[in-house]
Formats: C-alpha cells, sequence, structure tokens
C-alpha cells in the first residue's frame, strides 16, 4: 500500500510539474505572436507596515526587452540593452544596464529567463479570479533579487497582473488594462535622449 501511495504521489506531482510547464509555454508562444503592446496600469506598494501608495500609468512593450514605462512625473525606458529613469520634478536621468533592471518592469525576463532559475507552480484562479490562471515563480537559489512573483494570465495567455514580493518584504503589484496589441512603435521611441538641462547619472 506505501508503495502504491508513494507511487500516486510521484505520478501526480510529474502530471502537475508537466501542467506548468505545458502552460508556460503557452504564454511564451503567445508572446512571440505580440511584437508590442500598449496597457494602462495600476501600481501599488505595501508591506509590514502596512503603508501603501498607488499610482497609474501607460506601459508600451515591444519584443527584445523593450519597454517605456510612463508616470505622471517619470518615465522609465529600455532599449533592450540600457535604461533610462527619468524624473521630470528633479530634471534628472539616471542610465544603467538593462541586464539590473527590476524583475517587475519586464515581460521577456519574466517568461523566457526566470522560470529556469525558479519553481513554477500554476493554479486555477477562483473568486474574483476565476478567469485567470496564476503562476508562481519561486526562486531555487538566493541570488535572485525576490522571494517570489505571482502572475495573473487570462484566457488568451496574456498577463494581466503581477504582483512581487523583494527581499525586505515590500510587495509591488501590478495590474494591466485597456491592453492594445500589435501597435505600430518605431524604434526611436524606446531610445532617451535628455532634454537640455537635464543632468545625467550614468551607471554603466
Amino acid at each position: 500500500m506505501k508503495i502504491k501511495i508513494a507511487a500516486l504521489f510521484i505520478f501526480s506531482s510529474v502530471l502537475f510539474a508537466q501542467s506548468a510547464e505545458s502552460f508556460l509555454n503557452g504564454v511564451r508562444e503567445k508572446y512571440r505572436t505580440v511584437k508590442s503592446l500598449s496597457a494602462d496600469f495600476e501600481q501599488s506598494t505595501g508591506g509590514n507596515s502596512n503603508t501603501a501608495g498607488t499610482v497609474k500609468g501607460k506601459f508600451y512593450y515591444q519584443q527584445k526587452n523593450k519597454f517605456i514605462v510612463e508616470f505622471e512625473n517619470q518615465t522609465i525606458i529600455s532599449d533592450g540593452n540600457t535604461i533610462w529613469n527619468y524624473n521630470k520634478k528633479s530634471k534628472q536621468v539616471i542610465i544603467s544596464s538593462a541586464a539590473e533592471e527590476s524583475p517587475f518592469l519586464s515581460i521577456d525576463r519574466l517568461i523566457y529567463d526566470y522560470p529556469s532559475q525558479c519553481t513554477v507552480n500554476v493554479e486555477k484562479g477562483s473568486g474574483k479570479d476565476s478567469n485567470y490562471t496564476i503562476m508562481r515563480l519561486v526562486p531555487k537559489k538566493d541570488d535572485i533579487p525576490f522571494k517570489n512573483i505571482k502572475v495573473w494570465v487570462d484566457r488568451n495567455y496574456l498577463v494581466r497582473k503581477l504582483e512581487l514580493i523583494n527581499m525586505n518584504d515590500l510587495i509591488f503589484s501590478i495590474e494591466f488594462s485597456s491592453i492594445e496589441l500589435n501597435k505600430n512603435f518605431t524604434k526611436m521611441n524606446f531610445v532617451f535622449n535628455p532634454p537640455k538641462g537635464v543632468r545625467v547619472i550614468d551607471l554603466r
């Protein structure tokens, strides 16, 4: 009997792993067809102190890790290699390598890079999340810059919501709406040229 139970547990685990891998492949296949994407978003931040803030903005994505995140007074731009973090109020732009970016910002790293370094689980959402499948990434090693990420994916395999818990137990969540696919972006949209009078801090 113990042998049968152990065999059943192993068989169920294998099926579950295959299900997670199959689902992730579905998401990847979808984003291979998404040449570009734009969406509105709402981002919230909280943690153990129960302090929270919510901001809204616009998100633009293009394949090969190009993206723009627009807030009221801040714009973050990536051309796939370099990131420009521009603060309009302080008239300052910080330039850094895209390899050092937050995993929260990059769809490409989220679905192509991090899964191989994490344990990936999927589950069907319930209640208000019943239209979504929720994928959870938990790092296998401590050198990944987050404790876990939850990804809400709709029936069309599009990412609709993210929730990240960082190493300090701060919770970042972002929810997308009004998603539009395959808009005509030019390459110049994803390169930032600092306006005159802007202080440049280059960390590359």
